[in-house]
């Protein structure tokens, strides 16, 4: 099973300097005009756990005005064991900068190994092909399954959010990009009944392990990127994933950061480049793309 690791930010120094404008848990902060409103801390869903029922919460970026624009869901890493929908520091002002392009962006939580998640019978056919001595075997699956329930509440509530729910993306880091990945291609095939699919994926220094044999070309397009010199999930697990996509006839690209390791060690994704262009540039343009957006 896939790797991982998780996303406060630069980009949010402007959030907080507007702080003198008040937080409060669930609350938003508004922003001047041209700035992401940040909604923290909205519950989801209660998932099971060995320990008793467990509330998830979500972070949203959104600008303040406009009509339904297309979502874009953020899974943190951590291995399944730690991390947080408001700690992949590194990458919120990726997710700002987003937001500021006319997506809305969500960031979750999700059970950990160390909560003893408690799989619910729709994923009970994906739980079962994890091998039993895996002693991760409910995180991997637990990560998908909330990562499905943050959908649907998205979805259903998609007009009070200024959501378009016929354009969806999920992107992740790490154990982040296994739960999506997961979630894209091969959620389908071992979940009844089937949870949300999304219409792009991102992964980002990910792994889909096993099951890289149930992707196809009804899967949605695939967009990966990763560091050349990732100690953790070694890149060949993109490349792999690359070469099965195009076997399968399904759009993906590779945006392979030269030098990079895991996570966000030593990429900036505001700054990083892959074969000459921009990394952020090339994962709008591919958003965009594949969910009709124009571009602008």
């Amino acid at each position: 099973m896939p790797g991982a690791t998780r996303p406060r930010a630069r980009g949010l120094c402007l959030v907080l300097l507007a702080a003198a404008l008040g937080l409060a848990t669930g609350g938003t902060r508004a922003l001047a005009e041209t700035e992401v409103r940040r909604t923290e801390g909205l519950i989801f869903a209660t998932m099971p756990t060995a320990k008793g029922p467990q509330e998830l919460r979500l972070d949203l970026y959104s600008l303040p005005a406009g009509g339904a624009r297309p979502l874009f869901l953020y899974v943190h890493g951590g291995g399944f064991v730690g991390g947080a929908r408001d700690e992949p520091r590194p990458l919120l002002p990726y997710l700002e900068a987003l937001a500021r392009a006319g997506y809305v962006v969500a960031s979750i939580d999700y059970r950990l190994k160390g909560d003893a998640p408690v799989i619910g019978d729709r994923f009970q056919p994906m739980l079962s092909e994890v091998p039993a001595e895996d002693p991760r075997r409910t995180a991997y699956i637990a990560s998908v399954e909330d990562t499905a329930a943050a959908l649907d509440y998205l979805i259903a509530n998609a007009g009070a959010h200024g959501i378009d729910p016929g354009r969806i993306a999920v992107g992740g880091g790490s154990a982040g990009a296994a739960a999506v990945l997961m979630l894209g291609y091969a959620a389908d095939d071992l979940s009844s009944p089937p949870p949300p699919r999304p219409d792009v994926v991102v992964a980002f220094w990910g792994n889909l392990a096993g099951w890289i044999g149930l992707m196809d070309a009804d899967d949605p397009p695939l967009m990966l990127v990763h560091g050349t010199d990732d100690p953790t999930v070694p890149i060949e697990a993109s490349r792999q994933m690359l070469a099965r996509a195009g076997e399968a006839g399904l759009p993906a690209e590779l945006a392979e950061i030269e030098g990079g390791l895991h996570g966000f060690a030593n990429i900036d994704l505001m700054t990083a480049e892959a074969e000459g262009r921009a990394v952020r540039v090339r994962i709008l343009e591919f958003l965009d793309r594949h969910l009709n957006r124009p571009a602008g």
